[in-house]
Order: structure tokens, then C-alpha cells, then sequence
């Protein structure tokens, strides 16, 4: 039965192969699966990581609630959303969740 040291051991051990790789490079990604050599989607997830770790985490003040009528969280979510269409467009059936896209065949998590 492996615990939960081992198992976060081995995550951040595919994580640094992903990056090794000349994968990913932002310095928000966590963890990542399966993510393509195309360098057009190793660059579109950088930039969706990159927004979310640089403009969305801290414009939400810690809280994780999105406020319209703050002009910073609208910007940053408006930088989001363009860096999420971006890859719609190159990964099949991306799904978005918090701090995490799942496609097919992988996926990619970012911690801040």
C-alpha cells in the first residue's frame, strides 16, 4: 500500500520529466500527463498556466469567487478565457476546472 508521500513523490517526479522533456515550462504546472510534443499546445497550456497562476489566483484575493465588478478580475478572466479558447482549438474534448484541464489522454494541473 503506497501512502501519500510516495504518491505526491512520483507526481512531482512525472512533473519534472514533463519539463525536462522541453515540454512544459511554466512554473505553475504541477503536474502533467500526456501533453502532446506539439510545440503550438506545449505553448498554448504555458500561457493558460501562466494566466492562471499570474492573473487569476491573485486577483481573487484567496476567496475563489469571481467578482464582475472588479475591473481586475474581469481583465484576468478575460486573459483566461482567450488563453482557454486557444486550446479548445488544439486539444480534443478539453474539459476546465479549477487550477486543472483534463483532455484525452491527459492532463494538466497547476499549483500556486
Amino acid at each position: 500500500m503506497t501512502n501519500r508521500a510516495d504518491a505526491r513523490g512520483r507526481a512531482i517526479d512525472a512533473s519534472v520529466e514533463a519539463t525536462e522533456d522541453g515540454k512544459l515550462t511554466s512554473r505553475f504546472v504541477y503536474q502533467a500527463s500526456g501533453v502532446s510534443n506539439d510545440p503550438k499546445v506545449v505553448a498554448a497550456i504555458d500561457r493558460w498556466a501562466n494566466v492562471y497562476g499570474e492573473e487569476i489566483y491573485p486577483t481573487m484575493n484567496h476567496t475563489g469567487l469571481y467578482d464582475d465588478s472588479d475591473p481586475l478580475q474581469v481583465a484576468a478572466m478575460e486573459k483566461l478565457n482567450l488563453a482557454e479558447e486557444a486550446l479548445k482549438k488544439l486539444l480534443p474534448n478539453v474539459k476546465f476546472l479549477d487550477g486543472q484541464i483534463n483532455f484525452d489522454g491527459g492532463f494538466v494541473t497547476v499549483s500556486v
